[in-house]
C-alpha cells in the first residue's frame, strides 16, 4: 500500500506494510486534499508499539529525526525508514518537522500563521498563539478560501514568494483540505488587542 503526500511543492511517498491496513486509510482521509501522484521522496512506515517519548531531535548528515512516537532514518537521499506508533498525531509531527526541514535546504520556511487565498493571490497573517488566527480565519471565511489558521509554507521562486496552504491546522472548523498557492502580496503581523486598529 501507498499514498503519496505534497505540501508546498514537496511530495513524500509512504509505503505501508499490510499490518497498517487502518492507518492507511486514516492517513488517506486527513491529508485527502493533499494527495498526489508525485514523488520526490520514499518513506518506509513501520509500526512500532511501544510509545517512545522523547523531546525532538534532528542529526542533519545521515538524516535522523526523533521524535514523540517516532523515529526516522534517511537511508539515501530519496528515501528513509519511518518507524511510528500508529497514531495521526505522531504521524502530523513527522510530517511537520520532514517537510521543515526539507523546505529549509531550500531557503524555503515553514511559518506559525494564517493566510488567506483569493484570485491566485495570498495574503500572511504571523502571529503566536492567542494572536487571532484563527479568530481572522473564522471571520474572513466565505469571502475568501482559508490556506491554514496554524502553519503555512512561504516558498520563494527567483525573485518572488508564493504562499502555500498546508494541512496542518489549529482550531478553525476548516472545510475541505486544499493544496492551493499564490503569490504572497502582503503580511500582516497580528497582535492581540480590544481595539481594531492597522499600522503600516
Amino acid at each position: 500500500m501507498k499514498l503519496s503526500i505534497e505540501i508546498a511543492q514537496i511530495s513524500i511517498s509512504f509505503v505501508f506494510d499490510k499490518k497498517s491496513v487502518l492507518f492507511y486509510k486514516k492517513i488517506k482521509e486527513r491529508y485527502f486534499g493533499f494527495l498526489t501522484d508525485k514523488s520526490q521522496f520514499t518513506v518506509n512506515l513501520y509500526q512500532i508499539s511501544e510509545v517512545i517519548l522523547r523531546k525532538i531531535y534532528i542529526k542533519r548528515e545521515p538524516l535522523i529525526i526523533c521524535g514523540e512516537g517516532f523515529i526516522f532514518e534517511q537511508t539515501s537521499p530519496l528515501s528513509g525508514n519511518l518507524f511510528i506508533k500508529e497514531n495521526i498525531y505522531f504521524f502530523e509531527n513527522f510530517l511537520r518537522i520532514f517537510i521543515s526541514q526539507k523546505l529549509m535546504t531550500s531557503g524555503d520556511f515553514l511559518i506559525h500563521s494564517a493566510g488567506i487565498f483569493h484570485k491566485g493571490y495570498s495574503i500572511l497573517f504571523p502571529g503566536k498563539s492567542g494572536s487571532g488566527k484563527t479568530t481572522l480565519s473564522t471571520m474572513l471565511c466565505g469571502d475568501f478560501e482559508i490556506m491554514s489558521d496554524e502553519i503555512c509554507a512561504v516558498v520563494r521562486k527567483r525573485d518572488v514568494f508564493y504562499l502555500f496552504s498546508t494541512p496542518f491546522w489549529g482550531g478553525f472548523k476548516k472545510p475541505a483540505c486544499k493544496n492551493i498557492s499564490g503569490k504572497l502580496t502582503g503580511v500582516f503581523f497580528l497582535k492581540k488587542s480590544r481595539d481594531v486598529n492597522l499600522k503600516t
